[in-house]
């Protein structure tokens, strides 16, 4: 059991934790692996720390691109893997933010609850550090038990916000993420990203381990650009309803609808006056989604009082957003 395990690295504007990031990666005692260093157009010193590195350690490769964002360096990692695989079935693949990092054993443990319970994808929870190192908070009890679910189940309680669609968290093998790619120019990602591979039939692993450490710091990806991510959050929710009456897959449309409803419903509290009553286009957008989701409203479970204040918006939007 010594499978590749393949790290795809974005990495822009990073030079502080750049280190700590391929550190843990150096430091797996599981030595199988092979880093993608993706480097974003950083202005900074991070692309001469990629190539030095690169020449240290022949397990480490750089690539260098124009500044694309997150989702476009992560696609640009996945087409360079993809092609130099010649068994895409034995190898592995993982996404780490780069000035994130590893916790020492999470190779080994992943690569074995992956074959123990044959799971296509093994996801682990996360441990929030701060920049001096801190835990702000733990995400497992670290316990190591695993709960296995269909694809199919785990993107049900992934729109229930009960398991997290972070691709981060994620141990993926090759083969079922084939010609999947992130979409660029939007936010909210990694939820299209791995909803679409739920469109295929296998077991995903849920482990009650803290294997991934994400740092929190302002001017990360995700500390900005907040109305943009709300916006997708429900623009997402509709691409992936109108893939699943193409895919012939009608029973997993109401919980994407319950995801773009849930979020509108939280939207509705904070959008500001003037987007409201001048008819922006990302308001028309959030009325546009609201009447393809709203017929599935009954099918969705709520907590008490969100189909009352989404029936309110369905009928009087921008009095009741206003309100």
């Amino acid at each position: 059991m010594m499978d590749v395990v393949n790290i795809i690295i974005p990495v822009y504007r990073v030079e502080q934790y750049l280190d700590k990031c391929i550190q843990s990666v150096i430091a797996q005692p599981y030595t199988r692996w092979q880093a993608i260093l993706v480097d974003d157009g950083s202005p900074d010193t991070c692309p001469l720390m990629c190539d030095t590195y690169a020449a240290q350690d022949s397990r480490i490769s750089v690539r260098h691109i124009a500044n694309g964002g997150l989702a476009n360096a992560r696609n640009v990692g996945l087409t360079t893997l993809y092609g130099g695989l010649a068994d895409p079935k034995s190898q592995y693949v993982m996404f780490l933010d780069s000035d994130d990092y590893l916790s020492p054993d999470c190779l080994e443990t992943l690569v074995t609850a992956a074959h123990e319970h044959d799971a296509a994808i093994v996801n682990m929870a996360y441990r929030a550090v701060g920049v001096d190192g801190s835990i702000i908070s733990e995400g497992s009890q670290g316990t190591k038990t695993c709960q296995v679910f269909a694809s199919s189940e785990y993107l049900h309680h992934m729109c229930y916000k009960q398991k997290t669609e972070s691709a981060c968290t994620k141990l993926y093998r090759m083969d079922v993420i084939s010609g999947n790619r992130f979409e660029t120019g939007t936010l909210n990602e990694d939820f299209l990203f791995n909803s679409l591979l739920c469109f295929k039939e296998f077991n995903i692993i849920d482990m009650d381990y803290s294997g991934y450490n994400y740092l929190q710091r302002s001017g990360s990806t995700s500390h900005s650009g907040a109305n943009k991510a709300y916006f997708d959050s429900i623009r997402n929710p509709l691409k992936l309803m109108r893939a699943a009456e193409e895919e012939n897959r009608p029973e997993l449309i109401p919980d994407f609808a319950r995801v773009a409803l849930y979020q509108i419903r939280c939207i509705s509290f904070v959008l500001p006056l003037n987007m409201i009553w001048r008819g922006s286009k990302d308001f028309s957008d959030l009325l546009h989604v609201l009447h393809n989701c709203y017929p599935y409203l009954s099918q969705c479970t709520f907590p008490r009082g969100y189909k009352s204040i989404l029936k309110f918006i369905y009928r009087l939007p921008k009095l009741t957003c206003s309100v």
